[in-house]
C-alpha cells in the first residue's frame, strides 16, 4: 500500500473505508506438527521440477499451452474498496479460532475487524481489462494475535464471489468459501445514490452464503485518518492441504504456516 493511499482512508468511529492494495506474496513461517505427531511438508522434495512433456500451467487445469490454467502464477496485483467494522469478541472464543504456532495477543485478545471488499485484481498483463475475471467482493475476519511474540492478525473466516479469487487464497492460506457479498459504493461525482466519502457519509455492506445471511454492515463516517488500523498487522495464513490416501486424512501433504507480505504496487 502507497502512502498516497493509506491517507485516503475514511475513518469512522466503528469503521472505516479505505482504498488501495498491493501485490502479496507469501513466506513459510513454520510447519505445526501434524496430527501423527509428524511435520507435514509437501509430497514433492526439495528443487523438484515439472517432467519434461508435462501439460503446463502456473495452476490447475493444466493444459498444452498452460492458457487453460484458473490461476497464474504471481506477482498478483489488488486494489479495493473496504467497508470494515472494528469488533470486539471474548478472549476465549478468540483464542479457540487460533491455530497451533499463533497465541492471543494479552493486549489486545478479541479484538478484530470484519472487511467487506469490492476488488479488482491484475497481474502484470492489465489483466484488469477483463472485468469479469478480475473484479469481485469479499468479507474478511481479522483477529489479533501474535507470532513468537510479534503482532500478527489471523483469518479464521472469508469469503469471495469468485472462482479464481478462491483458488489464490487456498494458495496463499486464506480459508476462502463461495459468498454473495454486497456493499454501498461510492463514485467521484455528488449524486443522491452515493453516500459522500466524508464526515456524513453512511455505508452499510452484507454477506450471505448457501442462502444465509451471516454478516452486515453500517457504517457512517465521523472523520479523515492517516492509516488504515486493521491492515496494520501482518496477516498469518495456515495452509493446509490434505491427503486421499486411506489412512493419510490426519497427515495432510501441506499444513504449514504463511505470512502474507504486502508490497507497492
Amino acid at each position: 500500500m502507497t502512502d498516497n493511499d493509506a491517507q485516503q482512508g475514511t475513518l469512522g468511529r466503528r469503521g472505516l473505508l479505505g482504498g488501495g492494495l498491493a501485490a502479496v506474496t507469501t513466506t513459510a513461517l513454520a510447519a505445526p506438527a501434524s496430527a501423527e505427531g509428524g511435520t507435514a511438508t509437501s509430497g514433492a522434495s526439495a528443487g523438484a521440477t515439472v517432467p519434461e512433456g508435462e501439460l503446463l500451467g502456473y495452476s490447475l487445469p493444466l493444459s498444452a499451452r498452460g492458457t487453460a490454467q484458473l490461476v497464474a502464477a504471481p506477482p498478483w496485483h489488488y486494489v479495493g474498496e473496504v467497508v470494515g467494522v472494528e469488533f470486539w469478541t471474548s478472549s476465549d472464543a478468540a483464542e479457540a479460532a487460533l491455530p497451533a504456532g499463533l497465541t492471543p495477543d494479552p493486549t489486545t485478545s478479541g479484538h478484530g475487524y470484519a472487511l467487506f471488499i469490492d476488488w479488482q485484481f491484475s497481474g502484470d498483463e492489465q489483466e484488469y481489462l477483463d472485468p469479469v475475471r478480475s473484479q469481485y467482493a469479499e468479507f474478511l475476519v481479522l483477529l489479533d494475535a501474535q507470532w513468537q511474540g510479534a503482532p500478527v492478525a489471523w483469518c479464521p473466516f472469508i469469503y469471495v464471489d469468485n472462482d479464481a479469487a478462491l483458488a489464490r487464497g487456498w494458495f496463499q492460506g486464506f480459508p476462502k468459501k463461495l459468498g454473495a457479498i454486497r456493499q454501498t459504493r461510492a463514485f467521484a461525482v455528488d449524486s443522491k445514490a452515493a453516500p459522500a466519502v466524508g464526515p456524513g457519509g453512511t455505508f452499510a455492506a452484507s454477506m450471505s452464503a448457501a442462502g444465509h445471511r451471516l454478516a452486515e454492515a453500517r457504517v457512517t463516517l465521523e472523520k479523515t485518518a492517516t492509516s488504515l488500523p486493521a491492515l496494520s498487522r501482518p496477516i498469518v495464513n495456515l495452509r493446509h492441504f490434505p491427503r486421499l490416501s486411506a489412512g493419510q486424512y490426519d497427515n495432510p501433504a501441506v499444513h504449514e504456516l504463511t505470512q502474507s507480505v504486502l508490497d507497492d504496487p
